[in-house]
């Protein structure tokens, strides 16, 4: 009776053993794969271009996308529902302010910048990640200048992108730009939308995003807003 209880004892031992020494193998594995693969990353920019560039003779700075978040009112994960027709804004609403005054000089010489046309895509907030609370459904827009310079969003793309409130814009109208966007691929990996051709992914402290999870993405920026 001794026997085949220990004999049992030693069973239950071994079963044990051989479990943890599975589940410790798929930890490992799992942690290996947790991250895209640099050939499936480069697959994925077929379908995800990275943007690059701006408009020519234009004095620009680079920025991260710490950079970004660091000025931006909220960050978000998204779905693009639909692109919506361009409008036009007046950017100078009083002729008699310094700006008007200049602006009248312009169309003199037969030019102005007094408007814009900008371009609005209606999205589905799926998740704020940090920041102020926004509606379920926004607008996110981007002057419409700069289209070839800015991602182009289609229908059910997902993306986690930072938000600017835009007060000369429609009510519920927030801007967005490159340097502030990630799209999300394969259902829960991140990959950038802007990419430096000197410097690369340009994200948090030279950190690596492109193929993490979207989970590692959203924890940095719950770090970098509440720091």
């Amino acid at each position: 009776m001794k026997l085949l209880k220990r004999k049992n004892l030693w069973s239950i031992m071994l079963f044990v053993i051989i479990v943890g020494g599975v589940a410790v193998y798929y930890s490992i594995d799992f942690t290996k794969s947790n991250t895209l693969s640099q050939e499936r990353l480069k697959a994925l920019r077929v379908e995800y271009p990275i943007v690059y560039g701006t408009l020519p003779n234009a004095e620009t700075i680079e920025l991260s996308f710490s950079d970004v978040l660091k000025v931006s009112q909220t960050a978000v994960v998204a779905e693009v529902i639909e692109k919506l027709p361009e409008y036009t804004l007046d950017l100078v609403a009083d002729e008699t302010t310094p700006e008007g005054v200049l602006n009248e000089k312009q169309e003199n010489l037969g030019f102005s910048f007094s408007k814009a046309n900008f371009t609005p895509y209606k999205v589905r907030v799926n998740e704020v990640i940090a920041g102020d609370p926004v509606q379920e459904y926004v607008n996110i827009v981007n002057n419409s200048d700069l289209k070839e310079f800015e991602p182009e969003l289609t229908p059910g793309t997902k993306i986690v992108v930072t938000l600017f409130k835009a007060p000369s814009h429609p009510e519920g109208n927030y801007g967005f730009t490159k340097y502030g966007t990630y799209y999300v691929v394969d259902d829960d990996y991140v990959l950038s939308a802007y990419e430096s051709k000197e410097q690369g992914e340009m994200s948090f402290a030279s950190k690596v995003m492109n193929g993490k999870p979207l989970k590692a993405l959203k924890e940095e920026i719950r770090d970098f807003k509440n720091n």
